[in-house]
């Protein structure tokens, strides 16, 4: 009788995280298909869009039409910019279901919804059903985790992995199910393939555990065995473009020195004001929570906590994003809090007024996917693009983009892409035919062979110099901005004068000749 009643519990346990799961998916997933790609804030603060977004979707799109799997690609040039594990899951998803926009966000919708799931698992066990409610209603409702969980970004992959890396260190907190190791080192593995050093968190907050360091030993043994095959065979195949992007670039110089910044704001207070500012009720859960946590000793959640905001310290970029990192391990304190049932229904009512809505349109973007439709032959200039790169994900031909900038030779980062003639200026770009060779074996000493990155991006000095530029290349089209229209020339015509921008089409390449 008892083992039929045991039986009986699992099978309700079960059900009812099947049905919070599926709950989750439709609250998250709610319009999903009606914000675009990068129309969504980051940071609703400093109003910074998603614009990595486009860059991710474009890489992974490339992956699954080409079948370059194991190198990550943008714009014909390599891009190690992350490990590929999202552009794997977004590109299967993109193959699988056809390349919408849906299915490029499905991964991380998934992820969420299953982070969701795991919270109120957590909190059902070491609580109670009204905690392990008000936990997750507070994480679904949260802003940022809203916003992230419908992007094709790696934030919310990331995330996943250290909650399943916590939760599994939660229930077997000395590792003694082979299982459960197993499922850590998985987890720390996977998180490394997705954000790279990030990926380590989960091994520095198994401080706040009773781990061993044996068990310690095995569970970076088994991430190793995740996570280092990619990358020793990129540093074999193209061992100068990954060490001088992914190692020093990336995990380097963006970490350490941070050549570029969004505000010049403390550290601390940065990332302090986003959170109160994003969602205080989230904030008021977890002071109010953290007393009854102290009391039962969670030291494996004081490490969580503690470890992402020495991170926050010790990162020197500055990005909202990261904030995600927190929020399930806020949400498990203001599960602890008095009066669940208050918080959850407050959070529940907190849904309405999540961001269903682009709140950054670009008007841009459909007269771009009306002249994708044209099928043109000749590339395409985008002169001070505002589409955030999802020119990039419409399948156009061959897309270049002119940017202003007073002085063009300042700022390279370590992999120097006005050296490889990625970035050029107007005039090396009329003399291209010139310059191209030099290029070429620039880009063959990094193991690039090819030159179909060269003239990405195009730097324009002062308005002026466009003149020149649509003249000596009638062979191209252009699209700019309407205030631009005074550098129309006769060999260009104008067409679908939308969104505050003008396209010019060129002649084709049999008659600028």
């Amino acid at each position: 009788m008892d083992d039929e009643q045991d039986y009986r519990t699992r099978v309700a346990f079960r059900l009812v995280l099947g049905a919070v799961f599926l709950l989750s998916l439709a609250v998250l997933g709610y319009k999903i298909n009606e914000v675009g790609l990068a129309e969504s804030y980051v940071d609703p603060i400093a109003k910074i869009p998603a614009q990595d977004e486009a860059v991710y979707a474009s890489t992974a799109m490339h992956m699954a039409q080409s079948g370059g799997w194991l190198t990550p690609m943008f714009l014909g040039r390599y891009a190690f910019y992350k490990p590929p594990l999202l552009y794997w899951v977004a590109g299967s998803s993109s193959k699988l279901f056809g390349p919408s926009l849906w299915a490029l966000r499905l991964p991380s919708l998934l992820a969420a919804s299953a982070i969701a799931t795991l919270l109120f698992a957590w909190m059902w066990r070491a609580r109670s059903l009204a905690a392990a409610v008000a936990s997750c209603l507070l994480l679904v409702s949260d802003r940022l985790f809203h916003v992230l969980a419908r992007l094709v970004l790696t934030d919310m992959l990331v995330v996943l992995c250290i909650v399943i890396a916590m939760a599994c260190v939660h229930w077997d907190s000395e590792l003694t199910r082979r299982r459960s190791l197993w499922i850590l080192g998985g987890a720390v593995g996977a998180a490394i393939m997705t954000k790279s050093v990030a990926g380590l968190l989960p091994l520095m907050m198994l401080a706040g555990s009773r781990i061993g360091l044996k068990r310690f030993a095995q569970v970076c043994g088994i991430a190793a065995l995740v996570a280092a095959p990619w990358h020793v065979y990129q540093l074999l195949v193209h061992t100068r473009w990954f060490w001088t992007e992914y190692v020093v670039t990336e995990n380097f110089t963006w970490a350490v020195a941070a050549p570029e910044q969004s505000t010049q704001e403390n550290q601390l207070w940065y990332y302090l004001k986003r959170l109160a500012v994003t969602d205080p009720l989230l904030c008021l859960a977890a002071i109010a929570g953290i007393p009854a946590a102290i009391r039962g000793r969670n030291r494996l959640l004081a490490a969580w906590i503690g470890v992402v905001f020495l991170a926050f310290l010790a990162f020197g970029y500055r990005n909202t994003s990261y904030l995600l990192l927190l929020i399930p391990a806020l949400c498990l304190a203001g599960g602890y809090a008095p009066l669940p049932w208050v918080f959850a229904v407050l959070a529940a009512v907190k849904l309405i007024t999540l961001p269903y809505h682009a709140e950054h349109p670009m008007p841009s973007v459909a007269a771009l996917r009306e002249y994708a439709s044209l099928h043109r032959p000749n590339d395409l200039i985008i002169i001070a693009p505002d589409d955030e790169f999802v020119s990039s994900t419409l399948g156009l031909r061959h897309v270049r983009y002119c940017f202003f900038k007073t002085n063009p030779d300042s700022g390279a980062l370590p992999l120097d892409f006005r050296y490889l003639g990625v970035t050029v200026s107007i005039a090396e770009f009329n003399r291209l035919g010139l310059e191209l060779p030099v290029f070429r074996e620039r880009l063959a000493a990094f193991g690039l062979d090819s030159t179909a990155p060269v003239a990405t991006v195009i730097l324009a000095r002062d308005p002026e110099e466009l003149r020149v530029l649509i003249a000596a290349h009638p062979e191209s089209d252009f699209s700019l901005p309407a205030g631009f229209v005074q550098f129309a020339d006769e060999k260009h015509t104008g067409w679908n004068r939308t969104a505050g921008r003008l396209f010019l089409l060129g002649l084709s390449r049999e008659a600028a000749r």
